[in-house]
Formats: C-alpha cells, sequence, structure tokens
C-alpha cells in the first residue's frame, strides 16, 4: 500500500508540472488522430480519456501497441528520435492538452531539467511493451485478457481515475481484439469467462474489477514493471 501512494504521488506530482506547460486544450471526439499538420509540433498529453497508439496496414488492419492514459504524453518518443512512426487515435472523448516543443526542448535536445522524467517515462512505456509482448506471445488469451485489466487498474487507480473497483472503459471488443491479437468473437468469448469466473465485467462503458487478488493470480501479475517513473518507489 505504501509504494502504491508513493508511486501515484509521483504520477500526480509529474502530472502537475506538465500541465504547467500546457498552452491550450483541446477536447477531441473519439476516433480521431490526436495530432496533424502543425499540431504534430506539439507534444501531447492526456488529461482526459484514452489514447490507443497503433500500427496501420493497407488492408485496413491494425495494432495497438499501447493504451495512452491521463497523465500520460503521446508522443515524447516521437519527439526525441524525430519523426512520428506510428498513429495516435482517440478510444473515448479526451481532453488533451498541447505542450510547445520549446517547452521540453532546446538546442535540439531536452532540457536538462525534463531528462530524468523522460528517462523515467521511456523506461515505463519500454516495459509495458515487454509485458504486452508477453501477452501476445505466450499467455493465453485469459491470462493476457486478465493481465490488461490488471495494468488498467493499478494505471487508472494511479491517476485517480477509478471509482470504487471500477473505471471508464471505452474499448469496443474490436479495440481489444487489436490490442491482444484476438478476433473480436475470442475476446467476447474471453470477457465472458472472466465474468463468470466473478473476476471483472464490462458494461455501459466502464469496467469492474470483482476480484482483484484472484484476478492478479490469473494473470501472474507483478505490478513493478509499471514503477519505473518513480525511483523513490522503486527503492520501496
Amino acid at each position: 500500500m505504501a509504494t502504491e501512494l508513493l508511486r501515484a504521488s509521483a504520477e500526480a506530482e509529474a502530472f502537475a508540472r506538465l500541465r504547467t506547460c500546457v498552452a491550450c486544450e483541446r477536447l477531441i471526439s473519439a476516433r480521431h488522430a490526436v495530432a496533424s499538420g502543425a499540431r504534430a509540433e506539439c507534444l501531447h498529453l492526456v488529461i482526459s480519456g484514452v489514447v490507443a497508439r497503433c500500427r496501420r496496414f493497407a488492408d485496413g488492419r491494425r495494432q495497438i501497441t499501447a493504451l495512452i492514459l491521463p497523465g500520460d504524453v503521446c508522443d515524447l518518443a516521437d519527439h526525441i528520435r524525430g519523426g512520428n512512426v506510428l498513429d495516435h487515435v482517440t478510444l473515448s472523448d479526451c481532453r488533451i492538452g498541447e505542450i510547445p516543443r520549446s517547452a521540453l526542448f532546446a538546442d535540439g535536445g531536452l532540457r536538462p531539467e525534463w531528462s530524468e522524467f523522460a528517462i523515467r517515462m521511456l523506461a515505463r512505456e519500454g516495459e509495458i511493451a515487454t509485458e504486452w509482448i508477453v501477452s501476445l506471445a505466450r499467455r493465453s488469451a485469459y491470462e493476457a485478457a486478465a493481465h490488461l485489466f490488471c495494468e488498467l487498474w493499478v494505471r487508472m487507480d494511479a491517476a485517480g481515475q477509478t471509482d470504487g473497483q471500477s473505471f471508464a472503459f471505452a474499448l469496443t471488443q474490436a479495440d481489444l481484439g487489436d490490442a491482444l491479437g484476438m478476433t473480436s468473437i475470442h475476446v467476447n468469448r474471453t470477457l465472458r469467462n472472466l465474468r463468470n469466473a466473478g473476476l471483472v465485467s464490462v458494461a455501459k462503458k466502464r469496467a469492474t474489477i470483482h476480484d482483484l487478488t484472484a484476478l492478479r493470480q490469473v494473470a501472474d501479475f507483478d505490478p513493478t514493471y509499471l514503477q519505473s517513473n518513480s525511483r523513490e518507489v522503486t527503492r520501496s
């Protein structure tokens, strides 16, 4: 519990610091690109809602490679390496804060006062990506879905976006399929199995965790990979 409180405090502090850099806020409805044209010169902070980072194929298929939640910056890695490799699309109605590139970067690189934040954020993104690869390659559909719900619960709770054991869940079954590498039919069956086991239910765009301890056991979920952005938490 102390570790989770420290992590939540660290994330709240980082979020508050980023909010001071926001030049303007935009409301973007679901299923729209976060940035295009001149807006690509800004960094984009998710204030509310959920954004998907995804790779699209010419035939219309896509793979969601990350879910970006309140408090996260969509495109920090893009600005560091130069150029947008993946798309960022809203999965729900979102409030997005635009941060001028000059607030975090100068003379072609990160400002020193932001370097540690960037290292922590990118380290956590890498750890999350690793767990997603493990889910795609080795976890069963049931385990992978359980793991994703555990991850979302921890991240949403740290962002202050939970209400009891539930949180906003705007992902459709097609979205879940694109994130977990399943067909919509397989997702439907897996969600039904999780519900019948008394672990998770999804209704009216909310997910409810009914037994977090059992869900973590099913997923073999260890939340420490989500703590890379906070030295204080890592030492706990």
